[in-house]
């Protein structure tokens, strides 16, 4: 494998991994906003 090509593999990688990251941070802000009537449980995923 070429540096380039471990580079190119590197940053989308990187890329997908925030994406990731992203889309766990929005499901979790969801899922404490359905849970306000339940705090202790809230409390856990935040």
């Amino acid at each position: 494998m070429t540096k380039s090509k471990a580079y190119d593999n590197y940053v989308d990688w990187v890329r997908d991994a925030h994406a990731m990251e992203k889309q766990a941070e929005s499901m979790l802000t969801g899922m404490a906003e359905r849970l306000k009537h339940h705090p202790r449980l809230k409390e856990r995923i935040m």
